[in-house]
């Protein structure tokens, strides 16, 4: 078993890049769109750009720590952007300053990216089929193949995430708990998937809508002044208990940021 350091940069071109999954809460996308039908046909003002990176390396270094230590000598003000969790100092060195200059967020573009990922569009369609088709009331994997016979929008969606190895049109019955499993607790589309308990070893599932107005803590809700917050950490009808899906102090899933606000701007070089 090998140890590495995850403090890599990773760097990578294609035509309509798309991420999958965790990767897709970590990568920024740098578009090029020339609005062109041609563009290999386009010419520019710099026509050899290689030499002109390696004949000005040294002024292009010190404009860019010009800017780095002009934010400083500013005292570092804060820019009113949404956090990006897990790369924080990324952004308060190198995103902050840049939005101080009056130029676009890097970070706009973490909306195509997150809003492209096949991963994500499969699990929300499930989360709101499963709404749909059981509301507020509690259910196992097996009452959920059973409802795919007669609901078509259901079994759809289902079988995006729990289609049979074997028999590509019937559906996993384990790959659907296991994906159950994985989702646990995840927030899409102010939906959340709840494990409220077991019945004879048996796991029983509950899509409840998530509140909005504050934080999720470890053992509480953080709103606005006169808010209502008892229960809100609750899954719908169930008391606080630990083994019905309430608030376990020990569990970090129960901490969940609000998402940033939506945004169609995007970087284009």
């Amino acid at each position: 078993m090998l140890r590495l350091p995850t403090n890599v940069l990773w760097t990578a071109t294609g035509n309509n890049l798309v991420f999958r999954g965790d990767l897709s809460s970590r990568a920024l996308l740098c578009r090029i769109n020339s609005g062109l039908e041609r563009p290999e046909s386009r010419s520019f003002k710099i026509s050899h750009l290689d030499d002109f990176l390696r004949n000005n390396l040294r002024q292009l270094v010190a404009a860019a720590l010009t800017i780095l230590r002009a934010y400083h000598v500013a005292g570092r003000p804060r820019q009113k952007v949404p956090p990006w969790g897990g790369f924080n100092d990324w952004s308060a060195l190198i995103r902050e300053p840049i939005v101080l200059l009056g130029m676009a967020d890097p970070c706009k573009t973490r909306e195509i990216v997150l809003a492209d990922d096949p991963e994500r569009e499969e699990s929300l369609a499930v989360l709101v089929s499963l709404h749909e088709a059981f509301g507020d009331r509690e259910f196992t994997v097996k009452l959920i193949v059973d409802r795919c016979g007669t609901d078509g929008t259901l079994r759809s969606s289902i079988l995006s995430v729990a289609v049979g190895r074997q028999q590509r049109l019937e559906i996993d019955s384990r790959r659907l708990g296991r994906w159950c499993r994985n989702r646990r607790d995840q927030v899409l589309g102010g939906l959340r998937l709840y494990l409220v308990g077991k019945t004879s070893g048996v796991a029983c599932w509950r899509v409840g809508e998530v509140p909005s107005g504050g934080h999720r803590g470890f053992s509480g809700h953080f709103g606005v002044v006169g808010e209502a917050s008892e229960g809100v950490n609750r899954p719908p009808g169930r008391g606080n208990d630990v083994r019905h899906g309430g608030n376990d102090p020990h569990d970090p899933h129960e901490h969940q940021r609000t998402p940033d606000d939506h945004s169609d701007d995007e970087v284009v070089v």
